[in-house]
């Protein structure tokens, strides 16, 4: 249940700072706080890990992955697969924010 909230938290956070969104505020007229600008640099830093790391991991994993049987790989790539599509263009897109 705990894993169901916390994706849900994970879903809303993306949402509320998808860069598509017309409110969303700007870098530029994000507050100087340090903090705050710490949260915006680890929302697309979080996104390439999110995005690249499932896809490492069940690479590094494969043969035990294929010991529990050839859908439990198909799933997992696809799990993985999934995470690169929806994660990797969001960063991307942050990047090029950061660029400018």
């Amino acid at each position: 249940m705990k894993k169901a909230y916390a994706l849900m938290l994970l879903v809303a956070v993306a949402v509320a700072c998808d860069p598509w969104i017309e409110d969303c505020t700007p870098q530029e007229d994000l507050p100087s706080r340090p903090g705050l600008i710490n949260k915006w640099w680890m929302h697309g830093i979080l996104n390439w890990f999110m995005g690249l790391t499932p896809m490492v991991m069940f690479a590094i994993y494969a043969i035990s992955l294929t010991e529990l049987g050839v859908v439990i790989l198909a799933v997992t790539y696809i799990v993985g697969a999934l995470n690169f599509i929806g994660y990797v263009p969001v960063g991307i897109v942050w990047i090029f924010s950061v660029i400018g």
